[in-house]
């Protein structure tokens, strides 16, 4: 299943110790200030059974892994901020069985950063003057589940033509 060409990838994550599928991009250095831009086409099938799953953000490449993610809760679209330990969820609920185009768009600040997840080109969830600096900088782009729960659940998503920028 692509959205155009012939490949994108699936990430399917199941019970287990490590409920995790994902690829990244480690090459951002370690940012510390300016505006991050990350977009990918999503397709959630029906059959996907969890309560929550991270979809694709940019974190620190170094422990403790703070990070800024668009993700889902249950079927809405949450803005994922554990550099700020908030976790706002939209009224917007992500379709299944579609394709849709996500985006995270923020500004890194240690409090005053602000960071937004649109749905189709349409704002639907965002945090303002926020810590969205983790301490050792912006180094990875993570696409696919890096966080999947219950730990019993099963998660699968399919991403395509992923762009991050600054």
């Amino acid at each position: 299943r692509a959205r155009r060409g012939a490949r994108s990838l699936c990430a399917t994550a199941a019970p287990g110790a490590t409920a995790q599928a994902f690829w990244g991009h480690g090459r951002l250095g370690a940012l510390r200030s300016g505006t991050l831009y990350v977009r990918v086409h999503v397709f959630v099938p029906s059959q996907a059974t969890f309560q929550g799953m991270n979809l694709f953000g940019v974190g620190e490449a170094l422990p403790p892994y703070q990070d800024v993610f668009a993700a889902l809760s249950g079927n809405q679209l949450q803005l994922s901020l554990t550099t700020a330990a908030q976790y706002p969820v939209s009224s917007v609920t992500l379709p299944r069985d579609q394709w849709s185009c996500v985006e995270l768009a923020m500004t890194l600040g240690d409090t005053g950063g602000n960071a937004t997840v649109s749905l189709d080109g349409v704002p639907v969830v965002s945090a303002s003057n926020v810590d969205t600096l983790p301490a050792a900088g912006m180094g990875n782009a993570l696409f696919g589940i890096t966080f999947l729960a219950p730990a019993t659940a099963t998660g699968e998503v399919f991403l395509d033509e992923a762009v991050v920028s600054t």
